[in-house]
């Protein structure tokens, strides 16, 4: 429980009393004659309190009623305030050992994983490819809102510092098969990497720098590699432990668009906007030779589907391509200027709607991106880019629907993370999918998510006071 929750109960508590004491003493004042203000205030004191002294003055039939009032309070507030304070350190404590073995009892049961220290832009990057590849990791961080980043993707996490033995050894050290130092400061890497070292002699050490004079120390330290993140960023270190881990990089068990199997290629079409699109119009559009496969929303796979087969919502096919065919996106020119801010997206909270046009923003980029045929790096890092922003929005959401208790958060944070786990899907086998079917899906996630879904919380919100 954080401290700014007791601290609002206390004020409240203080408020009240102050009020009570104040409502007794101008009572007892005008009630009793000849009191004075002080003999007024002590007999409101000592009957709130109930220290059982007796009368100041004796009291007359209107004086004793109102000292059964006040007494009546008095119980009444200190009673509300224990019983507030007792649940909420019962409840803080309950909730927080709960997940904390739970976490631990995940962590424990992991062997041959990597450690990844620092969960910012690089590390959180990194984290997404290694999820990716399948490759068990833990995140330690000491930083409240990378935690709770981790929290929300399911990652396997450490609150704490990675330069203390005591953390790393939580995080499974001696077992595991290597470690990944990106936090911010240099000297912390160079401490973190001499502790890796001198706890797992065999563990293979991966260290962030920022400068060349500092990787003759990390070497001397026990780093196995060094990297400079402006050089080859988090995808980059993600392919470093896959290969270590013995993947060969990007097997991910998946058909990639640029891989060749006698003279043809696959590709993935998946209907989001439900516009009621047959398999044989996706197939003359995009130039493929035909469908192999139907995968209906339910699971239901379906082989060479028939050409009038209507797509249904969710539905995703599989096509057969010649490679001779252009790697120019057959769909680009039906991506238009779908992303403008419409005040029907808007939900009356001008914050949420600020982080809702930035959302925009970056899909327009990826739409433009697609329609001037930019290369596959370029539109990589723009969906790195929109992922880390969607990721920081849905934390921010989610943390006004813990704090006001809204009804429905549950569902809600049931959708956010289908919509992330999709989104990373997307990611994952971007080689496979058109790009423009990517900005389809970003069409039907502003159209269904925010306009509709987002808009069941507006009215919550609003009258809880959020602005």
């Amino acid at each position: 429980m954080k401290t700014k929750n007791y601290s609002s109960i206390i004020l409240l508590f203080v408020l009240l009393s102050s009020t009570i004491l104040g409502i007794g003493t101008l009572g007892y004042y005008f009630i009793e004659k000849g009191w004075t203000l002080l003999d007024s205030f002590y007999m409101t004191f000592i009957s709130l309190t109930t220290v059982g002294f007796g009368e100041v003055k004796t009291l007359s039939s209107d004086g004793r009623i109102f000292t059964m009032f006040v007494i009546f309070l008095g119980v009444g507030l200190i009673a509300i305030f224990s019983a507030t304070i007792t649940h909420l350190v019962i409840d803080n404590e309950l909730t927080g050992s709960y997940w904390r073995k739970k976490m631990i009892k995940r962590i424990n049961a992991m062997k041959g994983h990597y450690i990844l220290c620092g969960f910012g832009s690089i590390g959180s990057t990194t984290a997404v490819k290694l999820d990716e590849l399948g490759i068990p990791f833990v995140i330690i961080d000491n930083n409240q809102k990378s935690i709770d980043f981790a929290k929300q993707m399911s990652y396997p996490y450490i609150f704490g510092n990675a330069n203390d033995d005591a953390i790393l050894i939580e995080a499974g050290i001696e077992r595991a098969k290597g470690i990944s130092i990106c936090t911010s400061d240099e000297a912390n890497n160079l401490f973190i990497t001499l502790a890796a070292r001198e706890l797992n002699s065999e563990i293979y050490i991966l260290v962030q720098a920022n400068s060349l004079r500092i990787e003759k120390r990390l070497n001397r330290a026990g780093a196995n590699q060094v990297v400079y993140p402006l050089k080859l960023g988090g995808k980059q270190i993600a392919d470093i432990i896959s290969l270590d881990y013995g993947k060969e990089k990007y097997d991910l068990g998946l058909i990639h668009s640029d891989q060749d199997f006698f003279g043809y290629r696959f590709k993935k079409f998946t209907e989001f906007l439900d516009e009621k699109i047959t398999i044989g119009e996706i197939v003359k559009k995009s130039k493929t030779i035909s469908c192999i496969t139907l995968k209906k929303n339910i699971g239901t796979l379906i082989e060479n589907p028939p050409a009038d087969t209507i797509l249904n919502k969710g539905d995703t096919i599989l096509l057969l391509e010649n490679n001779l065919v252009g790697t120019e996106d057959p769909f680009a020119n039906d991506v238009e200027a779908v992303f403008s801010w419409n005040e029907a997206y808007s939900v009356g909270i001008p914050s949420l709607d600020a982080e809702h046009r930035e959302l925009l923003k970056f899909a327009n980029k990826f739409a433009t991106a697609i329609k001037h045929n930019k290369g596959r790096e370029h539109l990589d890092y723009l969906f790195m880019n929109l992922l880390d922003y969607t990721k920081i929005h849905f934390t921010d959401e989610e943390k006004l629907f813990e704090k006001y208790n809204y009804p429905k958060k549950e569902e809600h944070f049931a959708e956010h993370q289908q919509l992330l786990q999709t989104v990373i899907n997307l990611n994952r086998e971007r080689n496979v999918y058109f790009p423009s079917n990517i900005t389809f899906f970003l069409l039907a996630w502003i159209k269904d998510h925010i306009s509709q879904q987002d808009k069941l919380y507006s009215e919550f919100l609003i009258k809880k006071g959020v602005k």
